[in-house]
């Protein structure tokens, strides 16, 4: 017998995708750009790099989700404020310090950190305070996909974070570790690998902690695997490697790493299926509408009455019971 097909996310899947298109188109338009003898308003092909890219971000941004953000006053005034903050940033271009010759580098990292922030700040102006205020309770967006885009709003923020401490801890000069062998370098690579990494594991947790049931088994095992995870990344840049293969993967080993926690995490997290259908013991319980949680216990048709949302039985009981107790 065939198996029901699964209503795949489009948006999501298209979202995915611009950390691959976005970085691909912007280079096509710099190259394009400079066969024409077009240069950037500053002469800066970092500024340009920076600019077309950011604004592919904003622009996909508002064309995939717009349809599903319930556009009020507050929300608007919201995004108006991050994306102002962001223009504000790219049309300054000022490094946070001096860093002389690394300045470049330096606006390079800062930017994209800016670009993770606004990606986090916008995702929870349109749909991360539904909850949190009765003008906001209607939602247009599910909550498994909300808690996604806050994982890809880390995409852009964590390398630019790693490249602002990484010349952050250049100018301070980490020389006291020499004596047991190890460079500045090492050292403060392994520092940046630690702090990345940590905000990476904090970060998921408070994403996903709500919607986690936590047994003392769990959670030991959550613990060793982040401590796993943070050991094996600080220790990456340490050793010397004389052959260019175990160089590389000291450099590439911390992405590998860092890919595997969200892969591991996600299947720990989640209950299996007999385990979601005894939740608690009562479907009566997990029988609530898809969009704004609204119980719809008692009612004669598949309706929801707070926001007006349709489903069918079987949307609900499959929906509700196994993928929301996964969200």
């Amino acid at each position: 017998m065939a198996s029901k097909p699964v209503r795949i996310p489009l948006r999501l899947c298209i979202a995915l995708s611009l950390v691959w298109i976005v970085p691909a188109t912007t280079a096509i338009l710099i190259l394009a750009l400079d066969d024409a003898g077009v240069k950037s308003p500053i002469h800066d092909d970092v500024f340009l790099l920076v600019f077309i890219g950011t604004s592919q971000v904003v622009a996909a941004s508002f064309f995939l989700w717009h349809r599903l953000i319930e556009w009020t006053f507050r929300r608007i005034a919201g995004v108006g404020g991050t994306t102002a903050v962001l223009l504000t940033h790219l049309l300054l271009w000022q490094p946070l310090w001096d860093a002389g010759c690394m300045e470049s580098e330096l606006l390079f990292g800062q930017s994209c950190a800016m670009g993770g922030i606004w990606v986090f700040a916008t995702a929870y102006v349109w749909w991360g305070l539904a909850r949190a205020a009765v003008w906001w309770r209607k939602r247009t967006m599910p909550p498994y996909a909300v808690r996604l885009i806050y994982g890809l709003g880390l995409v852009p923020f964590i390398p630019g974070l790693w490249v602002v401490l990484v010349l952050a801890l250049e100018q301070t000069g980490l020389k006291s570790f020499q004596k047991f062998g190890l460079s500045g370098d090492q050292v403060a690579l392994s520092i940046v690998h630690f702090v990345c990494g940590l905000f990476i594991v904090l970060w998921w947790w408070l994403v996903w902690r709500r919607k986690v049931r936590w047994s003392s088994p769990l959670v030991w095992r959550s613990l060793m695997l982040a401590g796993g995870y943070l050991l094996l990344i600080v220790l990456a840049p340490l050793p010397d490697f004389d052959a260019s293969w175990l160089e590389s993967l000291s450099i590439t080993g911390p992405l590998m790493l860092t890919g595997l926690w969200f892969v591991v995490t996600t299947w720990m997290w989640q209950p299996h299926t007999a385990d979601a259908l005894m939740v608690d013991g009562s479907v009566r319980e997990r029988l609530v509408c898809l969009t704004c949680g609204y119980s719809l216990v008692g009612l004669r048709e598949a309706r929801c009455p707070e926001c007006g949302e349709q489903a069918t039985l079987d949307e609900l009981f499959e929906n509700v019971l196994l993928a929301q107790a996964v969200d």
